[in-house]
Formats: structure tokens, sequence, C-alpha cells
């Protein structure tokens, strides 16, 4: 299986657009992914929707759950 890897800056706006289209391409059920992760759908919706921003350790399981390698860089500004 291929991995995935999305880089993830504090300015990307549409980082959860994609984990959102990663899970409907693998027809996978917000419901199922809420599952995993221990949260509500609701609460995995707003995530999607950019409404709200998980915990890093949410993120990282959910990025895991969808075969996406999780990046964090801090970036550096001289």
């Amino acid at each position: 299986m291929q991995t995935a890897i999305i880089h993830i800056f504090a300015h990307v706006d549409n980082t959860f657009q994609i984990l959102k289209d990663a899970r409907k391409a693998k027809k996978i059920s917000g419901q199922v992914i809420a599952d995993q992760l221990g949260i509500t759908r609701e609460l995995l919706s707003k995530y999607e929707r950019g409404h709200s921003s998980p915990r890093a350790d949410v993120l990282k399981k959910w990025c895991n759950i969808l075969d996406f390698e999780l990046i964090i860089m801090k970036r550096l500004f001289l």
C-alpha cells in the first residue's frame, strides 16, 4: 500500500478538506472515522469544515486511519 504524505503548515486552509476528500474516496463514512477517533460525528464534521481544530493526537490517528503520513514542520522565519 502506498502512503500519501500531507505537509501541514499553520496557514494551510484545506488540510481538513483533503482528509474529508480522502475519506470519501475510500468510501468510509464519517461515523466510522468518528468512532475510531473516539469523537462524535458532529465534532468530525466541525473538523472537516474547518470550524474547529483537532488535538495533535487526534489528527495523527485520523491521518493513520486514512493511510496518510502526518509530517508537522515548524516554519522558521529569519
